[in-house]
């Protein structure tokens, strides 16, 4: 099921209107309500006497009290029809919202960017920490498996792990794997036979196309078990 968000700079797209507006050639009264950013009904209402037959270009018509501009009630209303989308979308998939906003890193990022924008409490302003690639192991020795955390990448994208010893070495692949939909990945991969205790060493994950690149704080070698 398609989402679609509906932002400030959809609003923005509207004409605004005084409290009296002229009804423009071949304009019918949806078109006037649209272009106002109101209904028919409202402006009927603004205008007890009026016809919805009597419409004609040129004809001033009173604007209802709100034509001039609620955008907060507007953004209310938006925000409102998009968690409802959003929790349709996510029944419909069998999954529950936090999940389903998981499995869609675009969408997510979509709202909260609009909650920033209107300065929704409890929307996080902070800049994302982007790609990021951890050592959950906390100890191991040569030929040991080490398990790496990634978040942040494409999701269902091909990424290339590899490994250095030292910071002066060139990092050498020892694995690939792909990234869930949600742009994470967790992996293991072995410590180098030829790595010694004590040194420390690097693990590297890498989209396959070299466009994403991401490497891990240095990691210390433990003794061979």
């Amino acid at each position: 099921m398609a989402v679609t968000l509906c932002t400030p700079t959809s609003f923005a797209v509207a004409q605004e209107c005084g409290k009296t507006e002229a009804v423009a050639q071949g304009e019918t009264l949806e078109q006037l309500a649209a272009r106002c950013k109101t209904t028919a009904e409202a402006i009927l209402s603004a205008n007890p006497s009026l016809a919805p037959s009597e419409i004609q270009a040129g004809l001033q018509l009173d604007m209802p009290a709100d034509a001039d501009g609620d955008w907060l009630g507007r953004a209310r209303d938006a925000v409102r029809d998009a968690g409802e989308r959003v929790n349709q979308a996510a029944e419909a998939a069998g999954r529950s919202v936090s999940d389903y906003l998981s499995d869609q890193p675009d969408l997510n990022r979509d709202i909260l960017e609009f909650g920033e924008r209107l300065g929704l409490p409890g929307v996080s302003t902070k800049e994302s920490r982007g790609a990021d690639v951890t050592v959950a192991t906390r100890s191991a020795g040569p030929g040991e498996e080490v398990t790496l955390n990634a978040s942040g990448l494409p999701g269902g994208a091909e990424v290339v792990i590899g490994v250095r010893i030292g910071n002066e070495a060139p990092f050498r692949t020892v694995s690939r794997a792909q990234t869930s939909r949600a742009g994470t990945l967790q992996v293991t991969v072995p410590v180098p036979e030829q790595a010694q205790k004590g040194q420390e060493i690097g693990f590297a994950v890498e989209t396959a196309n070299g466009r994403v690149r991401v490497v891990s704080e240095p990691f210390s070698v433990g003794a061979r078990r």
